[in-house]
């Protein structure tokens, strides 16, 4: 199967630039023909980067070796060739004569060929990162905006080989605070929000785990909707008009594409970008024994994220999809997430990834993740998602529980939790819209007590409908109707509603000695004026 990145329109313009940076072409053509050479030299597979190469050819022919080296077969000419003919990529890699030619290209140790391979490949990156250094100074940001985009850039210049990744130890001068830190960064202004609170941030990894069927994805599709065009939707909001790469790996193309108009109906905003990948990629990951190692699919994602640059924010669903090691295991997670880390750092933008949550998951907690408790711990921000607890819907009175959804944050690294969860409802058109279910109970009893005092003709205070045994038989009412009625806890809101919408009024009462206010229904300002009922003054609140 070919990893041919994804490649957006705009992408093939910036290929011409290539031609300008830094290579070696010997180096290239000399290590690719010892490692076709000998088969002593084949460890050194394991260190091969196919985006190291410059070349396509040679990318083409780097791709193989390592799939050969991973499947743990033969790497010597026929193998490698017949390979490339099975997948089509042959006339790719310059022909049958051209990888043959090869072995006539051995010069030295393959192994120092390596390094000088590597040495062209990090000079090419330090050149592309100049370039977004000097479009960050040319683009008006501040000061200390350009200083850290520059110091993120330089610092992902060492995440260059999964086997090297600290390429040379730090010095003094990269470690030193005295003098260097000299005033407090700004705090980093967050892409997304939910109700008001930072949600995901530049260069972090973050996840969304919810249970089969609850709608993860259709949600992650309206928000990415919204934070595309820089909207809020239901409690979300993102801070500016975000591009977006979605991968979905479990849906295909027809399924995403339906799922995408249906919530937008169409109208598509600038800087969308989202592909089924099903079939197509597989997991960033393998284990070659013991050892967690990045496999060529992740290299395949990075250059589709180079293809595509600038991002915000890439969303992988689901992770089991990209995930390929132990999911029991939480080294193999932490390894997992810390290559996600590296591509939030080389391509300045932030991961939602989604996951799955244990069976008999019905409440949002921190470690509802499936698997080892490393993958929350390792993630910036974790958002729960869960079908609405049946307890709830039966306190709530929600009569259709299985289409609500109950949704908060579960885990964050830099700032409080949210409080009560946030609902979601599906409507016809199988979209979710948010939901105030507390604030619909207590409209739905307040209509029901405004029924009843319409009907007793009675005048209440509020502390005799709250806890008075004056007030009982109003409230054992309201109890047979709703479920789970608390009679302190549910009046206060319901009472609350009519009063702010004008349904009831407080009105002063007087009798004997005693004053108190008392509650009524409103219904004309003849009838309830206290002047002409003899009760004293009316106050309409």
């Amino acid at each position: 199967m070919s990893l041919k990145p994804l490649l957006p329109g705009k992408a093939q313009a910036r290929m011409a630039e290539r031609s300008l940076l830094p290579s070696n072409e010997i180096a290239e053509r000399a290590l690719l023909g010892g490692l076709l050479a000998a088969e002593e030299n084949a460890d050194l597979a394991d260190q091969l980067r196919v985006e190291d190469f410059y070349f396509s050819k040679h990318q083409a022919i780097a791709r193989v070796i390592r799939s050969l080296r991973a499947e743990g077969l033969k790497i010597d000419l026929p193998a490698v060739a017949a390979t490339l003919m099975g997948k089509g990529e042959l006339e790719r890699a310059g022909g049958a004569g051209y990888v043959a030619g090869l072995l006539d290209e051995i010069s030295g140790d393959p192994a120092y060929q390596l390094r000088l391979v590597r040495d062209a490949a990090t000079k090419r990156a330090a050149v592309e990162a100049g370039n977004a250094i000097m479009k960050a100074g040319q683009d008006g940001l501040a000061a200390s905006e350009v200083l850290s985009k520059a110091r993120d850039l330089v610092a992902g210049l060492g995440v260059r080989s999964e086997d090297d990744p600290a390429s040379r130890p730090l010095t003094p001068d990269e470690t030193r605070v005295l003098g260097v830190l000299t005033e407090r960064p700004e705090d980093a202004e967050p892409l997304i929000s939910l109700h008001g609170r930072p949600l995901i941030l530049p260069r972090t990894v973050n996840m969304l785990t919810a249970g089969g069927g609850t709608g993860k994805t259709r949600l992650l599709i309206q928000l990415i909707l919204a934070a595309v065009a820089g909207l809020v939707w239901a409690f979300f909001q993102a801070a500016r008009p975000l591009r977006v790469l979605a991968l979905f790996a479990e849906e295909d193309q027809d399924e995403v594409d339906r799922r995408l108009w249906d919530a937008c109906g169409g109208r598509f905003p600038e800087g969308l970008y989202a592909r089924s990948v099903k079939g197509i990629a597989g997991p960033l990951m393998h284990l070659e024994g013991s050892t967690p190692k990045r496999s060529p699919w992740f290299y395949w994602l990075d250059k589709t994220l180079q293809n595509h640059a600038p991002l915000d924010l890439l969303i992988l669903d689901p992770k089991s999809r990209f995930y390929g090691l132990d999911e029991l295991n939480n080294d193999h997670a932490t390894q997992w997430v810390a290559s996600l880390e590296a591509l939030t750092i080389k391509h300045q933008l932030a991961i939602l990834f989604t996951h799955h949550v244990p069976k008999q998951t019905n409440a949002i907690s921190q470690w509802m993740a499936r698997g080892g408790g490393a993958l929350v711990d390792a993630c910036r921000c974790v958002i729960g998602m869960v079908p609405l607890d049946p307890e709830v819907a039966k306190r709530l009175g929600i009569k259709n529980p299985e289409k609500t959804v109950a949704l908060n944050i579960s885990k964050i690294n830099y700032g409080p939790k949210a409080g009560a969860d946030s609902y979601l409802v599906f409507n016809e058109d199988g979209n979710l819209e948010p939901i105030n279910l507390t604030k619909m109970r207590s409209e739905q009893i307040g209509l029901a007590l405004l029924e009843i005092l319409q009907a007793c003709g009675g005048a209440y205070s509020r502390r005799e409908l709250e806890k008075e045994p004056a007030g009982k038989p109003i409230a054992d009412e309201l109890a047979r109707t709703f479920p789970g009625f608390r009679r302190r806890l549910d009046l206060a809101p319901a009472i609350g509603f009519l009063l702010k919408n004008n349904l009831a009024i407080e009105s002063s009462e007087t009798t004997g000695t005693n004053h108190k206010l008392v509650l009524r229904p409103w219904s004309n300002p003849d009838t309830d004026n206290p002047d002409k009922s003899g009760h004293g003054e009316c106050v309409r609140i």
